[in-house]
């Protein structure tokens, strides 16, 4: 595979021009394999719901998607034991680097978060939560899926916490740049008891909240059975280099 761009090794022999445009022609050496330069990109797009991006330049994008965290599950009673509800696993997030090709357009979908299960009472048990939705893309015959987070165990299930997403390609579990979900933490039995805590989904700057990130499990306060929380939805990042924008 050749090398894209000027590697800081070989560098001395190329003319870079001022010391200020150094590190942007110092692109990333094989990105292919996930190397990346710290700078190598001067712009960035982040979106939240499904849809579409129509790349500006041709060139190497380095792309990040983020599955659906699971809802976590409603408290409730089973077996007389009253139970909070466990919490959503967070959804599976991969980063990896693709060649689009500009004016051309990718068609992207975002796997939304899991509802959280009902509630029951001193006689009936708390809902599942709901899974989360998978995150997916499709580039030059190349499937990318961030699998959503599991959503957490009701009372019925004791409050088991979800499992957390995973990432594949094409099919096969990626080897490398892969963050698989959080589960969600267990519940426990008795009153007066938080709900299994949420997955942990995958923090994003400039994106309110933990997008991704498992919904937590229903609490049980005085004789009050309550329903799980919702899991974060999904989002997808674009980053790439353009020669003709600071």
């Amino acid at each position: 595979m050749a090398d894209r761009g000027v590697s800081p090794k070989n560098n001395n022999t190329v003319d870079l021009g001022s010391s200020s445009k150094k590190w942007r022609k110092l692109y990333a050496v094989r990105v292919d394999e996930g190397t990346y330069i710290p700078g190598a990109f001067n712009h960035k797009e982040t979106f939240t719901t499904s849809g579409s991006f129509v790349a500006p330049v041709t060139g190497t994008y380095r792309i990040t998607l983020q599955g659906g965290g699971g809802g976590g599950g409603g408290a409730g009673t089973s077996s007389s034991n009253h139970n909070s509800g466990g919490g959503g696993g967070g959804g599976g997030r991969a980063q990896f680097y693709e060649t689009l090709t500009a004016d051309e357009s990718y068609s992207y979908i975002i796997g939304a978060g899991g509802a959280g299960g009902s509630a029951g009472s001193d006689s009936s048990g708390g809902e599942k939560g709901s899974d989360g939705g998978d995150s997916t893309i499709t580039i030059a015959s190349h499937a990318y899926i961030a699998t959503g987070g599991k959503g957490g165990g009701g009372s019925p299930t004791f409050g088991r916490g979800g499992y957390g997403g995973s990432v594949t390609k094409d099919g096969v579990s990626l080897a490398s740049s892969i963050f698989p979900g959080c589960p969600g933490g267990n519940a426990s039995t008795g009153k007066y008891l938080s709900g299994g805590a949420g997955g942990i989904g995958s923090p994003y700057n400039g994106v309110p909240g933990y997008y991704g990130g498992g919904g937590a499990g229903g609490h049980i306060g005085n004789a009050t059975y309550n329903a799980g929380s919702a899991g974060g939805d999904g989002y997808i990042t674009f980053e790439w280099y353009n020669p003709g924008q600071a």
